[in-house]
């Protein structure tokens, strides 16, 4: 009995420390922080790629053939200084190119560990973007853990977002998002969206839909704001558990609930609007554009 009492107290006594002597820090430890700005002369239109995690990302227009990168790197909080400005110190920002395709990347590579007990610890930066560039342009976008807003941008827009949530206004062109585990809210959406979504909330407000739009999502709402006479040619495929109501009357050509397929014109019909759905609900509904 001695023997199994004392085990327990002594794995209680493990759990009780772990969480407040895991690092090894004290706790009254500060944020390091380290300010990065740079300009690259860029023509309207070309190319822009960006890649960056743990963070946060701002992406506006401006009238000027330039990209400008403001970042503040900045280490966690409650661990040791020196550390702290290692790992600050060794977030690189790369930004290559100029003119007509240029890529900013937050560069994690030599991001220093360090061993405690028997974990080995690595602490990422977080780097906030603050980014400036022409109104038109091609956008590339692969973030993780990354709050992000993009305002003002005309052109082809692809986003790989992986836990992290999207906020955008103003997107003009073809727009193809990848999601995994996050938000999207998208307002005065004009062109055509192709959207794969796992785990993700959406909410799209669409001033025109002007182009073939397919929505595939699992698990999570997806809610579509549209004028209330866009016309659309309507294919949905909710057989998965999944649910489609409308504020729109659809002019049924095909309907096979037990099958969970509706397909028809929605105001005399026009580019193709396909929703397909796995434990997912689909909300039309009409706004005022």
């Amino acid at each position: 009995m001695f023997t199994l009492t004392y085990r327990v107290l002594a794995a209680a006594t493990v759990l009780i420390l772990l969480p407040g002597d895991l690092t090894g820090f004290p706790r009254d430890a500060f944020a390091e922080v380290r300010h990065y700005a740079k300009s690259v002369a860029f023509e309207p239109g070309g190319h822009l790629d960006i890649e960056t995690g743990r963070g946060s990302l701002e992406l506006s227009s401006w009238d000027r053939n330039e990209v400008e990168v403001v970042a503040r790197i900045e280490s966690p909080v409650d661990i040791d200084p020196d550390y702290a400005r290692e790992i600050v110190t060794a977030l690189r920002i790369e930004v290559e190119g100029s003119g007509r395709s240029l890529r900013i990347r937050s560069d994690y590579d030599d991001i220093p560990s360090y061993k405690r007990w028997f974990l080995t610890i690595r602490n990422l930066p977080y780097v906030h973007y603050e980014i400036r560039a022409p109104r038109r342009i091609h956008l590339a976008l692969e973030v993780r853990h990354t709050d992000t807003k993009i305002r003002d941008v005309e052109g082809a827009i692809r986003v790989h977002a992986h836990y992290s949530t999207i906020t955008g206004t103003e997107w003009s062109g073809p727009v193809r998002l990848d999601m995994d585990h996050g938000s999207l809210r998208l307002t005065e959406l004009e062109g055509s969206v192709e959207l794969d979504a796992r785990h993700t909330d959406v909410r799209m407000e669409a001033t025109q839909l002007s182009g073939d739009t397919r929505i595939r999502a699992h698990r999570g709402q997806t809610v579509l704001y549209l004028p209330r006479y866009q016309g659309l040619d309507l294919y949905s495929d909710v057989s998965h558990q999944s649910d489609l109501d409308s504020d729109f009357e659809i002019s049924t050509r095909v309907f096979r609930r037990d099958e969970g397929i509706i397909a028809g014109t929605i105001n005399g019909g026009g580019s193709l609007l396909e929703l397909r759905g796995d434990h997912t609900r689909f909300r039309l509904r009409k706004s005022d554009w």
